[in-house]
């Protein structure tokens, strides 16, 4: 364990405290903007359907996309010397991403918006007590915007150089889920910060964390 200083902790506080207000912050503008980017961007669902740029980018919100694509890297890296577990990273980041998104639904139990973007809350816990009457249509946080942002932030922060590629496709993903009004922007805002944390969590599970510092994110 590494040794701080008092002033280092200090400073060290200071900083997640000041990351704490920006992201509580972040979180409140997206609530704000639910309604109107639902408006401003809600289209017609046949018509998206029929279009191959909306079904490629919302493929990267299905969890077996980044199961095949980690499980290509694995096949690579298990001859590797030594055996890496880059893919593993992924795959674990991906899946974690969009379990934790799936328990968070019915614990906050926030449907997904309606025609005009108005956004039910169910009573506390509603949809885990009386799944029948209030478990249905669940939004809170986005499971499809999870998985995208869970594998492509494991990319991103095992390869510097594929940060890019890997990010516009979850965000392309996230895009899809409001273009088909199935989803507000806080509910991708929060599936977002389930991802990061997912990701980090499996980097450091999996031992893969500074392994190469050289093509690392962050």
């Amino acid at each position: 364990m590494t040794y701080r200083s008092p002033t280092e902790r200090r400073h060290m506080l200071a900083r997640r405290l000041k990351w704490g207000v920006f992201l509580f912050a972040l979180g409140v503008l997206a609530l704000w903007l639910d309604r109107p980017v639902h408006a401003l961007l809600l289209g017609d669902e046949a018509a998206l359907e029929r279009n191959d740029w909306y079904q490629m980018f919302r493929a990267f919100g299905f969890l077996p996309t980044w199961l095949l694509i980690a499980g290509a890297i694995a096949l690579v890296e298990h001859r590797s010397q030594p055996v890496r577990r880059t893919g593993l990273t992924i795959m674990l980041s991906a899946t974690a991403s969009g379990l934790i998104a799936e328990i968070l639904k019915p614990i906050l139990g926030r449907h997904r918006p309606d025609l005009e973007g108005h956004l039910v809350w169910n009573p506390i816990l509603g949809a885990i007590f009386d799944p029948d009457k209030y478990g249905s249509s669940l939004g809170l946080p986005s499971s499809h915007a999870a998985v995208a942002f869970g594998g492509a932030m494991a990319v991103a922060m095992l390869y510097r150089g594929a940060a890019p590629v890997a990010l516009v496709a979850a965000a392309g993903c996230a895009v899809t889920r409001l273009l088909a009004g199935a989803h507000a922007v806080s509910d991708i805002y929060l599936a977002i910060l389930i991802a990061w944390a997912a990701a980090k969590l499996s980097l450091r599970l999996m031992g893969d964390r500074e392994t190469r510092p050289q093509s690392r994110f962050g």
